[in-house]
């Protein structure tokens, strides 16, 4: 059988983060464990580099340039992956500690993308400081060794206008009452307060739709969020389902997350037939979890660089 294609594959270089961004679709905010050596990330990949082609590959975490093998891991990957478009993505706060490396002549060398995210959120005036010192460092690093690189806008960027001061996700424009078509949707309902969002720090339970195909369509589907993770061999469909296992070890979910956790991702000794099946974009009957439906969203605020102990609220949830 030919491989099959799918438009975009993730893969966590490490669960851990230097930063706690309230919202985190990767729960990098809740001190995940976890940095992966080299090795282990390699044969994660070799068990599907021959039946599967992905048009993109994002390496990414959690912060993978806590691992202290990104260069290795970056050559390996464009090795195992020789037509697909790499993208390295990172909150550059470490970047500089790697000026001394092979990692930005690795970009080149290799092609890849370096692709910097910004979580800025309504109050953050001390990360924004701290991120307008990374895009000098990137555009000087740029300049020296002419790699790609691209900014990602991944929270609500403060943005002056002449009507005061607006508020944006990536380029969409959004006020403070509007409803909008963010593209990370996990915010909190205004009909059913204290229902699970990566966005809000308080008691988190999901939406429970009975209605997997709307809530697919609305979170990901109308958007092409399709975000296959690959992630200790197995293959899932978004990162929520991947790493709520994770989360779960960590602080203890509770019964309502039972389904949940039950779901079962795509093992590399599939059967064809089930790997055609498996990796066409669609619901599975956990996509229930998430919104099916717009609502108001609310103005992302906290700081990324300070932790707040979030999982207390689901304990008592």
């Amino acid at each position: 059988m030919s491989k099959v294609e799918i438009d975009m594959l993730e893969v966590h270089v490490a669960n851990s983060c230097n930063l706690f961004c309230n919202g985190c679709g990767h729960f990098s905010n809740y001190k995940l464990p976890g940095v992966f050596p080299a090795e282990e990330l390699r044969n994660w990949s070799m068990a599907w580099t021959e039946r599967i082609l992905p048009k993109e590959m994002c390496l990414l975490g959690g912060e993978p340039l806590i691992n202290p093998e990104c260069v290795e891991i970056l050559k390996d990957h464009s090795k195992l992956w020789p037509s697909t478009s790499i993208m390295f993505f990172t909150n550059g706060l470490l970047l500089h500690k790697w000026i001394n490396t092979d990692l930005f002549r690795t970009l080149v060398d290799n092609d890849i993308t370096l692709v910097v995210s910004n979580h800025t959120t309504l109050n953050s005036d001390h990360y924004d400081e701290k991120m307008k010192d990374v895009m000098a460092f990137v555009k000087k690093m740029h300049k020296k060794f002419d790699f790609k690189y691209e900014i990602s806008f991944t929270a609500y960027t403060k943005k002056e206008a002449e009507n005061g001061t607006t508020y944006i996700d990536e380029n969409l424009p959004l006020d403070k009452g509007s409803i909008t078509d963010v593209k990370n949707a996990w915010l909190d309902s205004k009909e059913k307060k204290g229902t699970f969002s990566t966005w809000m720090p308080f008691k988190k339970k999901p939406f429970n739709t009975g209605d997997p195909q709307a809530s697919w369509w609305y979170t990901c589907g109308r958007r092409d969020m399709q975000c296959w993770q690959l992630y200790k061999q197995e293959i899932y469909p978004c990162s929520i389902l991947a790493y709520l296992p994770d989360l779960d070890r960590k602080v203890g979910l509770g019964k309502e997350w039972d389904f949940y956790l039950q779901y079962q991702p795509l093992q590399p000794y599939c059967s064809d037939e089930d790997l055609q099946k498996f990796l066409i974009p669609g619901p599975c009957a956990q996509c229930e979890m998430c919104p099916k439906s717009d609502y108001e969203p609310q103005i992302k605020e906290g700081n990324p660089l300070i932790y707040e102990p979030f999982y207390n609220d689901i304990r008592q949830a």
